[in-house]
């Protein structure tokens, strides 16, 4: 029996980190990206390159994985009916 449904799937790299100001005495400030590493078999087909986009809150990591998201699928919502 064959699956007719395409299970998609989403793979993503966060890094968040500490980084020291050069400014003595100033407190440290957290940075970080997050980029979304489209499948091997994906990326060969689609011609997909990778996104990095950096945040400094994590308050905002949901809406830039769900913008990733978005564009990654972008292509396939064009031409379904």
């Amino acid at each position: 029996m064959s699956h007719a449904r395409h299970t998609q799937s989403h793979r993503f790299v966060v890094i968040y980190r500490c980084e020291p100001r050069e400014i003595a005495g100033a407190a440290e400030v957290w940075r970080g990206w997050v980029e979304r590493i489209p499948n091997p078999r994906q990326r060969a087909e689609a011609g997909q390159t990778e996104e990095r986009i950096g945040f400094h809150e994590l308050q905002e990591l949901p809406a830039l994985i769900t913008r990733l998201m978005d564009e990654a699928t972008a292509p396939d919502r064009r031409t379904r009916p």
